[in-house]
């Protein structure tokens, strides 16, 4: 349970409790569609689900070419 009266901003990161809230709703509404997961693959899913809000330029249809030319941005390929 979140006490919004206490650091409703954390006064460190700039992060706010509404802000936290929304985007686990959607988190749940994506896994809700996907009839839920597995505690195994769940990290997975909140890594996708991190890199595509970070990343709204890549639409659906390029989203893979644009997350592979990131990944060869840190790990060039030989």
């Amino acid at each position: 349970m979140v006490n919004h009266y206490e650091n409703f901003v954390n006064p460190y990161t700039g992060a706010h409790c509404n802000t936290i809230e929304g985007l686990w709703g959607q988190v749940k509404r994506k896994l809700k569609v996907m009839n839920g997961t597995t505690r195994a693959k769940l990290p997975g899913y909140l890594d996708k689900f991190s890199w595509s809000k970070l990343h709204p330029e890549a639409n659906q249809g390029g989203r893979f070419n644009h997350m592979l030319s990131h990944i060869a941005e840190i790990v060039p390929p030989n």
